[in-house]
């Protein structure tokens, strides 16, 4: 059975279903959705970073007043000393984390780590990291 074929707005390619995004009433094939993304990235990261916290921010009904000012991208990970880049490694790339995740995405609660560092952060709050590093370190033999 043949599978139903739509034209991307974008390429202009008549391409099968599959190769665009389900749940979503899209009309750019996920090729073009990701070379844009790619496109939008390089541009203007901060920009990027900012949208992609107001997206989140509206999918779970939060606030999200930050603007690009209170978006200040150092040049190493404040966490864990590496460098952030915005090629290669993924773990290096700069990531806009909450400082108290118990709070929205606020002027003073918001700082740039490294993807990493906010994946190893997680949601975890500040008591529960504090509990995670300590029960590490006696686990693993050090003071």
């Amino acid at each position: 059975m043949d599978e139903a074929l739509k034209t991307c707005a974008i390429c202009g390619v008549e391409k099968p279903l599959s190769k665009f995004r389900k749940n979503r009433k899209t009309r750019k094939c996920m090729a073009c959705e990701s070379q844009r993304d790619k496109n939008r990235r390089k541009a203007d990261y901060r920009a990027y970073m900012l949208e992609v916290a107001r997206t989140r921010a509206k999918a779970v009904g939060r606030e999200c007043s930050i603007t690009l000012d209170d978006i200040v991208v150092p040049t190493h990970c404040p966490l864990l000393g590496i460098p952030l880049r915005l090629s290669g490694d993924r773990g290096h790339r700069p990531s806009l984390d909450r400082k108290d995740n118990a709070i929205d995405y606020v002027k003073g609660n918001v700082f740039v780590i490294s993807q990493r560092a906010n994946s190893l952060k997680g949601g975890l709050s500040v008591e529960q990291l504090a509990m995670f590093a300590h029960n590490l370190l006696a686990y693993i033999g050090k003071p």
